[in-house]
């Protein structure tokens, strides 16, 4: 077996590191330090005390589930992965990894003090928040030092489509309105920071804060989904979408005229679909005109009043859901930014810089 586990030299297993600031470290929701720490936290809970370490490949396996990074490359010419993160954790005392034949990994008392408070969504940190961090630990610190968690009972709020306004702002999109309006669905307008729609949930006596549920859609005409990609927004956007604290993110696209007669070739088009499926893992849906998109989101809207007639809703950690007030405030691309934060935006107009490897260079270089 040629397996990296079995090519590891045998050695007496590494004397734990002094803490090296991992106190102050938090990983990004969903990456790879943080997909390796919940992972070896769950298997202490299945296994005993001997026996609860773990190998390389069952860890990268049992960490893909809890990661949006990949921990597997299968392109030759980028070889960094999530798992390049191991040796951050372990430098900073958070994983031990001893060097017997196979490598076994394990949680350190301080790495399992983090995984704790990461996977019960809750920290002490004042770390500077970056444009990488509108998640779910984001929002969780925020709300820390707010008194505003509640829940909404089934039956006592309402489903409402909420639309930017920058979709009325057209004549072009007088139809698609027009048939939600026709449709008697509850929609309203206003300003979202990130996508064009979305669905908050609302209580009937209005005595509580809206919660946005975990869908949200970014609206493209061809020519316009033609016209971000050369002008780069269509990158922005997809990266806003993934870090809005949303789970299901939707690229809706409407077909304008023949995609041969677009400004960028169809096969550059098509392979851009294909990578906001494959790559970042958004779902596309396709639509023939504004009549046809507006029916996709009366559907979407009546498909999550059935999902949600009998559901509680918390603005909690064990169901968590954003209030809308949170959503917008964390979603918005104009507020100040760090230094941090603007050398992380920096880094992304780099041509062949990833999302994960900015990450990994921030984390090693703040400034």
């Amino acid at each position: 077996n040629s397996s990296d586990e079995e090519q590891e030299p045998a050695e007496t297993v590494k004397k734990p590191r002094k803490n090296v600031a991992s106190k102050d470290y938090l990983p990004e929701f969903r990456s790879g330090a943080y997909a390796l720490l919940i992972t070896l936290l769950k298997n202490e809970d299945e296994q005993d005390e001997i026996n609860n370490y773990m190998l390389k490949s069952q860890l990268i396996k049992e960490a893909q589930k809890h990661s949006d990074a990949q921990f597997v490359s299968h392109d030759p010419k980028n070889h960094y992965t999530a798992w390049n993160s191991m040796s951050n954790l372990i430098k900073k005392n958070l994983v031990l990894k001893e060097n017997k034949l196979p490598a076994r990994y394990r949680l350190t008392d301080t790495g399992r003090e983090l995984a704790k408070r990461l996977w019960h969504g809750s920290s002490d940190s004042n770390e500077n928040e970056t444009i990488f961090d509108l998640d779910k630990e984001t929002f969780d610190k925020k709300r820390k030092n707010q008194n505003t968690l509640f829940t909404l009972l089934p039956g006592s709020y309402d489903i409402i489509l909420f639309i930017d306004n920058c979709e009325t702002n057209a004549k072009k999109q007088d139809l698609l309105i027009d048939e939600i309006k026709k449709s008697g669905i509850k929609h309203e307008f206003g300003k979202l920071h990130v996508g064009d729609f979305t669905w908050i949930a609302r209580s009937k006596n209005a005595s509580q804060t809206d919660l946005v549920l975990d869908y949200i859609v970014e609206r493209k005409r061809m020519d316009d989904f033609c016209s971000s990609i050369i002008d780069g927004r269509y990158k922005e956007q997809k990266f806003r979408l993934k870090k809005s604290g949303i789970r299901h993110s939707v690229y809706l696209i409407e077909d304008y005229g023949s995609m041969k007669h677009m400004s960028l070739p169809e096969k550059s088009l098509v392979q851009a679909d294909v990578n906001t499926q494959i790559i970042d893992k958004l779902v596309v849906h396709h639509s023939t005109d504004p009549k046809d998109s507006a029916y996709y989101l009366i559907h979407m809207s009546k498909f999550l009043m059935e999902k949600f007639k009998n559901r509680k809703l918390y603005d909690a950690n064990q169901t968590y859901l954003m209030t809308f007030k949170e959503f917008n405030e964390f979603s918005n691309k104009n507020k100040p930014l760090s230094v941090k934060e603007m050398f992380a935006k920096c880094l992304m107009k780099i041509q062949g810089l990833s999302q994960e490897k900015v990450l990994a260079i921030i984390d090693l270089y703040p400034t």
